[in-house]
């Protein structure tokens, strides 16, 4: 059962509002990403590959956003002939872009070796489909600068411990003018496990991931030098009849914990009743509930070369371009 901003509701496509844009003139300061969670990449890769074989059938809200960031295509209108799709599982989405973008080349990039296989299985036979699948890192984008005119990604930073390097990567992969289509998890994702790891035992950093903030997310694109980025986010919650699915459904999704400083030895059965017994009391309906912020976004590649971001937040420009006023 999935619930967006507290109601229930079936599985559809909203209207595109843009409820939120970002001010570049606003944001004179650095991202503010201290609080972020630093990953262990083998870890995530090795979750990835697990849950590779069941990922269709359970990843129910990566494809519900899928259904919404493709939507949101349709008004896009440049000339897209090279798209990259960060992030597998889902091989419809590539049918769609190819559908959208007739004669498309797509490029499916993703840690994990296992969907890459898989994806590329499913797509394979595809008339007239140009797919190529890479494995790429986290911190590095196999691609050389300027590939793509679009690259379109669903949750894939999520994954990421370092969302400016990252965002940096893809503008450098994206040509003059290309479009970066994204979602991410926002701060209010998984709130309830941090709450009750808190009540449970003081502090939830050494269980479950910190996700930035919206806004934080604005700053860091726009420190990566996009430009004209518009940004919305909700809240969906999920709910289940036992902490045992729940946390069922995070490994089918691939979510463990994969966090760089987590725990080294057991939980131990009287800390993980305390914290099953805290998210009992925070129930709906006699249902176990889990929030995920979902934050979907849309910026650009500026058109003109040459202008850079310094660290500050102010934009370089080459002298060469600086011209005397006409007389």
């Amino acid at each position: 059962m999935m619930r967006r901003n507290g109601v229930t509701t079936k599985l559809k496509n909203p209207v595109f509002l843009q409820k939120w844009r970002y001010s570049q003139v606003a944001s004179s300061c650095q991202p503010t990403e201290n609080n972020m969670s630093v990953y262990n990449h083998i870890l995530m890769r090795r979750a990835r590959n697990d849950c590779a074989a069941h990922y269709a059938q359970a990843a129910v809200f990566q494809q519900q956003l899928d259904e919404e960031l493709l939507e949101r295509l349709l008004i896009v209108k440049v000339p897209i002939r090279r798209i990259a799709v960060l992030g597998a599982g889902n091989p419809t989405v590539v049918l769609r872009l190819l559908t959208l973008f007739p004669g498309a080349s797509i490029t499916l990039l993703d840690i994990s070796q296992v969907l890459l296989r898989r994806d590329q299985q499913s797509l394979a036979g595809t008339p007239g489909a140009d797919v190529q699948v890479r494995v790429c890192e986290l911190k590095a984008l196999p691609d050389d600068d300027h590939s793509f005119d679009l690259v379109y990604s669903n949750l894939f930073l999520a994954m990421s411990d370092d969302m400016s390097h990252l965002l940096k990567e893809v503008q450098r992969v994206l040509r003059p003018g290309g479009c970066f289509h994204f979602s991410c998890l926002g701060a209010d994702t998984f709130c309830e496990l941090h709450a009750a790891w808190r009540t449970a035992e003081g502090s939830s950093a050494s269980h479950v991931g910190t996700m930035p903030d919206m806004h934080d997310t604005g700053d860091a694109l726009v420190h990566a030098n996009f430009c004209e980025p518009v940004m919305d986010c909700e809240n969906f919650t999920l709910t289940y009849s036992t902490p045992a699915a729940l946390f069922a459904d995070l490994r089918a999704n691939g979510v463990r914990n994969c966090l760089g400083d987590r725990q080294r030895s057991l939980t131990g059965k009287q800390r993980w009743r305390r914290f099953v017994s805290a998210l009992e009391a925070a129930r709906l309906s006699d249902r176990y509930a889990l929030t995920l912020e979902a934050v979907l976004g849309q910026a650009w590649k500026p058109e003109k070369a040459g202008q850079s971001r310094l660290e500050d937040g102010s934009v370089a420009i080459p002298v060469e371009r600086l011209r005397a006023p006409r007389v």
